[in-house]
């Protein structure tokens, strides 16, 4: 429930019920994400990398700037494709709250959801707000250690930052973006992670001023034409006619069941039967009319791929002509690696 409470006297331009959201982002100062905003889902991404901050309502989303620092998302996913196979997976934060709209958990998981004990990471537990209804006073428990620490939350409402007393910090702009973030991870042993955010373009999103009915906000860029990618596919991985002679035949060409799933123009890839660590390897893109770009990296037992290209679209099927490369490694041998520009990605659907 979003419940009003107390707000902030703001002298920088900012109006209830307006939004001024992010459609581009440069997140660490070199990874630009673009942005959309549909109903009460704000994600930003590119072929690389991806954020989804999911609410309860678009309310929810255009009051989250009121008051500096309060939350309202119900769920932040981070998805990431990364240059090399082991940086790809999926991380996600879920907040709970009170009556009140108080936040009164915040869990930090392994993978889309929280669905199962073994992927959780580690709790927040608030115990105490101030009168904005933003927590003050926690206990966060790592789900793999023992001890778990007392936190203190405080504001600092001129500079819109948040400051808690394990390390962790919030910085917004006059919009409630986020501007810089550090985040920290466990108790013995803490490790530190920190993200910077710079907002390059914007739109706003606000109530019909005529209507002063349900909130309408401005339509998201319609997708490029052109056939649909989401569905189950057969994914072909061909090595360059150039390593043939260095790769042995088990790495030359491979098979993989793989799902795709599209937001827009933006589309990510599962793919299944992998011997690795989490639930598969991962790959994503955007498409525009019929010719679309990829990133694919994945590990699979002794052998690794880290490939990115442009392809084509056609009816059940898209092919990328690839550059980057295939690692092999053979029981007792040196890995076999294999740098080209013409590896080539089939998928087809099933």
């Amino acid at each position: 429930m979003l419940r009003a409470g107390l707000r902030l006297d703001r002298a920088d331009g900012y109006q209830s019920g307006v939004r001024e959201y992010p459609t581009a982002i440069v997140e660490n100062v070199d990874n630009l994400l673009e942005c959309r905003l549909s109903n009460a889902e704000l994600a930003c991404g590119n072929i690389r990398t991806g954020r989804t901050n999911t609410y309860a309502s678009l309310t929810a989303c255009l009051e989250e700037p009121a008051v500096p620092n309060r939350v309202y998302k119900s769920r932040i996913v981070r998805r990431s494709f990364g240059t090399f196979a082991f940086q790809g997976g999926s991380s996600s934060t879920h907040f709970s709250y009170d009556s009140q709209g108080r936040l009164l958990r915040r869990a930090r998981c392994s993978g889309s959801d929280c669905s199962s004990l073994n992927k959780v990471n580690d709790v927040l537990d608030y115990t105490a707000w101030d009168p904005f209804g933003r927590p003050t006073r926690g206990i966060y428990a790592p789900a793999r250690e023992v001890e778990s620490i007392e936190v203190s939350v405080a504001y600092d409402d001129e500079r819109r930052t948040l400051s808690a007393s394990n390390g962790e910090m919030v910085e917004q702009d006059r919009r409630g973006n986020v501007v810089r973030e550090v985040s920290v991870f466990g108790v013995a042993r803490p490790a530190q992670q920190v993200v910077t955010y710079e907002t390059t373009t914007t739109a706003s999103a606000c109530p019909d001023a005529e209507v002063m009915g349900p909130l309408s906000l401005p339509m998201p860029p319609a997708p490029p034409t052109g056939p649909s990618l989401a569905g189950e596919y057969l994914l072909a991985v061909e090595a360059s006619p150039r390593c043939r002679d260095r790769l042995p035949r088990a790495a030359q060409v491979r098979s993989y069941d793989a799902t795709v799933t599209q937001r827009w123009e933006w589309f990510e890839i599962l793919i299944h039967n992998v011997r690795a660590f989490g639930s598969g390897g991962f790959g994503g893109g955007k498409v525009a009319g019929s010719t679309l770009t990829l990133h694919l990296a994945f590990y699979d037992g002794n052998y690794e791929v880290s490939l990115t290209g442009q392809g084509d679209v056609r009816p059940g099927q898209f092919s990328v002509l690839a550059a980057g490369v295939v690692n092999f490694a053979e029981a007792g041998r040196a890995t076999v690696e294999c740098e080209a520009s013409d590896h080539r990605l089939l998928l087809q659907s099933k």
